[in-house]
Parts: structure tokens; C-alpha cells; sequence
């Protein structure tokens, strides 16, 4: 049978278990839409995708892939934007991209699927002999001994393409059909819509540059970096001696005995956690805020206007919304904001009770699944995945009220597969929920 581990498949889809079904059927996943079923068959030694797409009013209509002798579902990459799949499978001795179920050109070996922000454009890696070829949608674009290990990048127009490859001793970036210069290694590559925005992260020796317009920077020691291509900003972090800098876009923005955590948010601010003497300190497009034992991940709403986090002081966690408390608990986790940024939700625990929070107001439950609290698209209802000792039931609760039965072997079977479903459990719970509550709203 397929080894199926599924770990990349899915920004993108929503995995449920197979045990009860067919015998020919292997897989079963959704879109988060969950408009579009795919399901992985077999008959003997071949192999298929089918897709199953419903339309409002329409029915059901079914497509599907050619045969395989096998499937290899843990690099497929849904593309949101043309509402179909792009995976890799092989005949004989031979690979194949399969987008929207379509079959490409046979190569000796396929490495990872990319698609451009604009879901217009596919491009991989791929071998044919002793040398390595990168495609976008189908067409050669180069050939090299070999790829760089490093995630292929679009602009956000989706118009340019940038990757890196070696040829001879020397690693190069490939930008629009433009060889780079000669350098150790490429680690890191975000185009820009304009060449003057593209920031490319090499290595000379053993010396990180950043590359950026006709500039370099020097960063020895480097310990963190990050990259805002949407906005064209760069951060990194380089020690001296016992203290570690912050540089933004080549400006020094702070100093401490350690900065971490970079990340720019939606709407490009910067935000990261430094140490002080009393204690780690979220900061906030360069708002410093109060201290504690530990901070958790930072969340910030669509916008990118809005953040929230847990600080830990002690055995007592601390919900901060926008740098002020809104909530003490022993735990807390997973928190997220409406699409508005006008509702705030997360999962809590006070001793032994488990809650979910939508905007202050606590709902208990005997177990919460912290990664699966979601909005409505409209803000107006919270929900998450709930469970009940007595039973051992799992199911869907909006605002509060269970709603939704869930098959608590559907949902432990994606998990023992090793397909990382706990972290897709957000848009599926989301998903569920608007389609449940749309009929009620009519």
C-alpha cells in the first residue's frame, strides 16, 4: 500500500480518516472550502485521484486523474485560486506532476511543487539524466547540476520567478532567466514585484550578505532573519560579543542579550520577543511591551492592525490583546481574531476545566482542541472542536452549543497517519461552521 504521511499537503486540505471506507479507497481529503472531495484509489497495483466537486444547486460532478503504479500525496499542493491539486506520482521509473489532474512531461526525479501567489503558475525542479531543470507550467526555464535547496520564489504579482542553483563550485540565484553572482550558498530568496525590491540572503565563506537593490550588507554572527518582501524590509539579528543587534532594513532598532522571534506582520510592522533583566518582552512594530517568564506566539489579525498573545508569569497565563490584559488563566492557547479583528477567541484552562473564549465570554467544555477555534466569515459566530469525557465524543461547538457531530476515529485516524491535522483543523472547523450556520441565516 502508498505510504501516505501527507505532512505538506495542505495549507491547504483538511484531512479525515479512512478506516471505515471502501477497500479501494485509500484517502479522502477536502479542500478547507469543502467543496471539492479528492479521493486516492486503487485496483490492484494502480493508483488514481479522483475529484469530487459539489455545486450549489447543480449536484455533484466527478473527474479523474490517469493510473499510477503510485501516488505521492505528501508534497501535493492545493491551489486555492483554480480550486484544484497538483501532486507527484510515477510510472515505472518515471515522475510526473499531475495539475488539476492533468499529467505532465516524465523526468528521473521531481522536487518540490510551487505555486504563484495568483494560482496562474506551477514551477518545479525536476532530473533527466545527470542534470537538474526548473519548469514553470510545463516550460524549461533552466538547467543546472543541481538546485539549491531553498523554496522557489514568485513576486507578489506573480509575474516574476526566482530560485537558486550550482553550477561548478559556485551557487547562483536565477531571477528572470539572470544568473547571480558567484557565492557560497543562497539562503534565503523574496522577489519583489521591481528587481530594486528583490532581498536575496547569501553566504560568501562563511559570511552572511544581504543583497538588496545595488546595497550590501555584512552581517557576521548572524543568529535570525527575516524577510518582508511585500514591503521590500528585511530584519536580522548578528551577535557582539555578549549582546545581539537588531537591524532593520540595515538600521539599528535594538540591542539585549538576545533578540528572537522576528516576523513582520500583515501590514509589514515588525515584531519580535528581546530579553531583559526582567524578563522577555514582546515588541511591536517598536512598541516595547511589559515583561514576563515567557511569551508565546504572537497572532495578528488580517489586517495586521491587531495583535494578541499569552504571557506567562509564574503558573499564570496572561492574555494580552493590543499591549493590554484582557484575561488570566492557568493556560491558554490558540488564539485567533475574526475577520474584522473585532473578536478575539481562544482556548483556556482554569485547574481541570477547559473553555473556549469568544470575546471574554468563557464556554466549558471538557476538552478543547486549541488549534481548531475559528470565526465565521461574517465575525458574528465562534466555534471550535470540542470533546466529551463520557462517550469519548468529539464535535463541533458554535457559540457555545454543541452542533455538529464529529467521528472521533475520523479525526485520531488522520492524526495517527502522521499528517499533521491538528494544524488544518482551523479552516475544516471554519468551513463546517458556515455551512451550518448559512441555511439557519436564511
Amino acid at each position: 500500500m502508498t505510504k501516505l504521511s501527507l505532512k505538506e499537503l495542505i495549507g491547504a486540505l483538511c484531512l479525515v480518516s479512512v478506516a471505515s471506507c471502501a477497500p479501494s479507497l485509500l484517502w479522502v481529503g477536502h479542500n478547507p472550502a469543502r467543496t471539492n472531495r479528492f479521493e486516492l484509489r486503487h485496483n490492484g497495483n494502480q493508483f488514481w485521484v479522483v475529484q469530487r466537486v459539489s455545486v450549489k444547486g447543480s449536484g455533484i460532478f466527478e473527474r479523474k486523474s490517469a493510473a499510477f503504479d503510485e501516488v505521492y500525496l505528501e508534497h501535493a499542493k492545493w491551489n486555492p485560486k483554480r480550486q484544484s491539486l497538483a501532486f507527484i506520482a510515477r510510472r515505472a521509473q518515471q515522475y510526473v506532476v499531475v495539475d488539476d489532474l492533468q499529467t505532465g512531461a516524465s523526468f528521473d526525479g521531481i522536487g518540490g511543487l510551487y505555486f504563484s501567489p495568483d494560482g496562474g503558475h506551477l514551477a518545479y525542479s525536476a532530473k533527466r539524466g545527470d542534470s537538474w531543470l526548473v519548469l514553470n507550467d510545463g516550460i524549461e526555464v533552466a538547467r543546472a547540476e543541481s538546485i539549491v535547496d531553498l523554496p522557489f520564489s514568485f513576486s507578489p504579482d506573480s509575474k516574476r520567478l526566482g530560485f537558486a542553483v550550482v553550477r561548478g563550485k559556485c551557487a547562483h540565484t536565477l531571477i528572470d532567466g539572470a544568473l547571480g553572482p558567484c557565492v557560497s550558498n543562497v539562503t534565503a530568496l523574496a522577489l519583489g514585484n521591481t528587481r530594486k525590491a528583490d532581498l536575496i540572503l547569501v553566504k560568501r565563506q562563511v559570511e552572511s550578505v544581504l543583497l538588496h537593490e545595488e546595497h550590501e550588507f555584512a552581517l557576521p554572527n548572524l543568529k535570525d532573519f527575516s524577510l518582508d518582501p511585500v514591503f521590500g524590509r528585511w530584519a536580522a539579528v548578528v551577535q557582539e560579543g555578549d549582546s545581539q543587534s537588531l537591524l532593520l532594513s540595515g538600521q539599528g532598532v535594538a540591542q539585549a542579550s538576545k533578540v528572537m522571534r522576528l516576523e513582520f506582520s500583515p501590514s509589514g510592522a515588525l515584531s519580535y520577543v528581546i530579553k531583559r533583566e526582567d524578563g522577555l518582552h514582546a515588541v511591536i512594530d517598536g512598541v516595547e511591551e511589559r515583561g514576563f517568564m515567557d511569551v508565546g506566539g504572537i497572532v495578528f489579525s488580517d489586517s495586521g492592525k491587531h495583535h494578541a498573545y499569552v504571557g506567562q508569569e509564574g503558573n499564570v497565563a496572561i492574555v494580552m490583546r493590543d499591549g493590554q490584559e484582557v484575561a488570566r488563566w492557568s493556560a491558554a492557547d490558540g488564539l485567533v481574531f475574526s475577520a474584522d479583528a473585532k473578536r478575539l477567541a481562544y482556548a483556556a484552562r482554569n485547574g481541570n476545566s477547559s473553555f473556549v473564549v469568544c470575546q471574554d465570554k468563557p464556554y466549558p467544555f471538557d476538552v478543547v482542541v486549541e488549534t481548531s477555534l475559528a470565526f465565521t466569515a461574517d465575525g458574528q459566530h465562534c466555534g471550535a472542536l470540542v470533546g466529551t469525557f463520557v462517550g469519548k465524543r468529539l464535535s463541533i461547538a458554535i457559540d457555545g452549543k454543541s452542533v455538529l457531530p464529529f467521528d472521533s476515529a475520523e479525526f485520531f485516524g488522520a492524526a495517527a497517519e502522521g499528517a499533521a491535522g491538528l494544524s488544518q483543523l482551523r479552516p475544516w472547523v471554519r468551513a463546517e461552521m458556515q455551512r451550518y450556520v448559512e441555511p439557519h441565516n436564511e
